[in-house]
């Protein structure tokens, strides 16, 4: 099962995902009212990819001593 730890982990990577949707949701609505969906998504997350990723990547490094210490307690000794 899940320890405390890991169950932190897992709601703050779930915390990231949820907040780079919500970025991704508002630049769509901002860029413009086109009929096109697919185009205006296509080009909504080119332009955002960058920050997603930064975003993503910054919070997964930041996440790793949790990781590493949740294993590290299942390690057999």
């Amino acid at each position: 099962m899940f320890s405390f730890l890991g169950l932190l982990g897992v709601v703050g990577m779930a915390g990231v995902v949820v907040n780079d949707s919500l970025v991704l949701v508002n630049y769509l609505c901002k860029s413009g009212q086109s009929r096109d969906v697919s185009a205006l998504v296509a080009k909504g997350t080119a332009g955002r990819l960058c920050a997603i990723l930064l975003t993503t990547v910054t919070t997964a490094a930041g996440l790793l001593p949790l990781l590493l210490t949740v294993l590290a307690e299942r390690m057999p000794r």
